[in-house]
């Protein structure tokens, strides 16, 4: 990740969101955690995604991320591309 970059355009576009992806562990739990505490980037400009590349993959993890969200005061977002079109792309 290109941090110093990240950083020039937080400062240069006020009304930005993290959204990184969540697979369901609690080292990549951490791992988001300690980037989004490294950029000072609040909680209601994060977006946790769920993990998936298939549909089947994101209807696992829908349920793991929204509690996840509801307990630590983050937002959710879905991949609602991959729901429509499943592995299908350039559609």
């Amino acid at each position: 990740m290109n941090t110093d970059a990240i950083k020039q355009m937080m400062r240069f576009h006020k009304d930005y969101h993290y959204k990184p992806v969540w697979d369901g562990t609690e080292s990549s739990l951490k791992e988001i955690e300690d980037y989004r505490r490294e950029l000072s980037i609040p909680k209601h400009k994060t977006y946790i995604m769920p993990a998936g590349d298939t549909r089947p993959e994101l209807i696992k993890m829908y349920p793991l991320v929204f509690e996840l969200c509801a307990e630590h005061g983050y937002n959710m977002s879905g991949r609602d591309h991959i729901i429509a079109f499943d592995t299908e792309r350039a559609v």
